[in-house]
């Protein structure tokens, strides 16, 4: 990997991504408006985020609700002289969507801070792998922003002036009574004032910006809930049977038990030998007629994980234990009983079994109702994707990247090349 990454990672890092977190737009309420689905044809993300990952972890990194943001912050990359410098360049566009530019600065707004400070500890050579990595960062969150465009866009022309007007007030309100307040007493401020200072600070985004993302956010997922709600169909008895079984494995449960554990381990006792003696007192402690409780032991003797917790290691399904042998025990030992010691390289174990369930398929009449929630997620899910599809076919969208996606897609009439 190029030697600027490790920077930007670094810069992210001090920047602090939690403060995304922490000043992150509210969601709709409503499943059908998420992060965009992902426009492969336009360019070849599962290879660049597959590039990302590798190189550790940076799209973990970067908060998924702003992945895909669409806040226009002028200057985001500017440096302290007010310029913009050779590397990067803040009024570049990047795409075009029916006539609507979008700016560089728009799709790296997430990221300007750290970004700022890469640049300004970076080698000239580490300045060129950074930009780089940058142009990576902007095509990869490029779909997501086109995707928002259209939403608004298509939304903005469906209503009257009006309408909108007033659906920007209401949004706008919401923003200033209900979430203001919520960030405030999050962050423990008494004033806009402040809490719009420590955004700026900590991440270089002001409270007008996230106000912006809010009303667009909820007039997106508006559009595309009304549009979807529109197409949606009555989901009959005979839909979810059908469901139910193609999608039997799903509903059987695999086998359990509930067990307890002593764990007498070599080293904690000076050795092997010393470890076998306390393992002798355990287990006359354990058939002394006055029934000492396995509990009771494992929380005096044990120095497995769960001594505290008196060995308890709660339900656990067949098939998760990384002991095979200790697993069929616990699958065959009588409830009640305590195992006969299991000796390993490092330490000695007693088990019991507290509890078994077998394993079995949940009954229809159990699951319908999960059924029929999931029938209508996936309902939800394919009519916004069908009036995003619509949107892209009537739309004329041109990216920087338009060469590239060519080579992957030439048969896509949506994408055309940029003039």
């Amino acid at each position: 990997m190029r030697g600027a990454f490790p920077l930007l990672i670094l810069a992210l890092s001090l920047t602090g991504c939690g403060w995304f977190d922490l000043f992150n737009t509210v969601k709709v309420d409503n499943p059908v408006m998420g992060p965009p689905p992902p426009r492969t044809k336009m360019a070849n993300r599962a290879t660049r985020e597959k590039k990302y990952a590798d190189a550790g972890g940076f799209l973990q990194s970067v908060p998924s609700d702003q992945q895909d943001s669409d806040v226009v912050v002028a200057g985001a990359i500017d440096d302290e002289s007010g310029g913009t410098g050779d590397s990067f360049e803040k009024n570049r566009v990047v795409a075009v969507v029916n006539g609507e530019p979008i700016f560089e600065a728009e799709v790296l707004a997430p990221y300007a801070m750290g970004i700022r400070k890469a640049k300004h500890t970076a080698t000239p050579a580490q300045l060129r792998d950074l930009q780089r990595e940058v142009d990576d960062l902007i095509q990869r969150d490029l779909d997501g922003h086109i995707e928002n465009r259209l939403v608004i866009s298509a939304l903005r022309s469906s209503l009257k002036k009006e309408q909108i007007e007033m659906f920007e007030e209401h949004l706008n309100d919401q923003f200033n009574n209900v979430r203001i307040p919520e960030m405030l007493k999050k962050l423990g401020l008494t004033s806009s004032h402040e809490l719009d200072a420590l955004m700026q600070a900590k991440s270089g985004r002001s409270l007008a910006s996230q106000r912006t993302e809010h009303i667009n956010r909820m007039m997106a997922g508006q559009y595309l809930h009304e549009k979807s709600t529109s197409q949606k169909s009555e989901i009959e008895r005979r839909d979810l049977l059908d469901y139910y079984e193609r999608h039997i494995d799903d509903f059987t449960l695999l086998a359990e038990v509930n067990w307890q554990q002593i764990v007498i381990n070599h080293a904690a006792h000076g050795g092997k030998d010393p470890a076998f003696e306390v393992l002798e007192e355990v287990i006359k402690k354990l058939r002394t007629s006055n029934g000492e409780s396995f509990t009771a032991v494992a929380r005096e003797n044990s120095n497995g994980p769960k001594a505290k917790n008196g060995g308890r290691w709660g339900w656990t399904q067949k098939g998760s234990l990384a002991d095979a042998d200790m697993e069929t025990m616990l699958f065959k030992l009588p409830v009640g009983r305590i195992s006969q010691v299991i000796e390993r390289k490092s330490a000695y174990h007693l088990l019991m079994v507290i509890e078994r369930k077998p394993a079995r398929t949940r009954r229809f009449a159990e699951v319908q109702n999960e059924i029929r929630e999931t029938l209508e997620e996936e309902q939800k899910r394919s009519a916004a994707e069908k009036v995003l599809d619509e949107l892209y076919e009537s739309a004329v969208i041109k990216t920087i990247y338009d060469d590239q996606a060519d080579e992957d897609s030439k048969d896509d009439n949506i994408v055309l090349p940029f003039r």
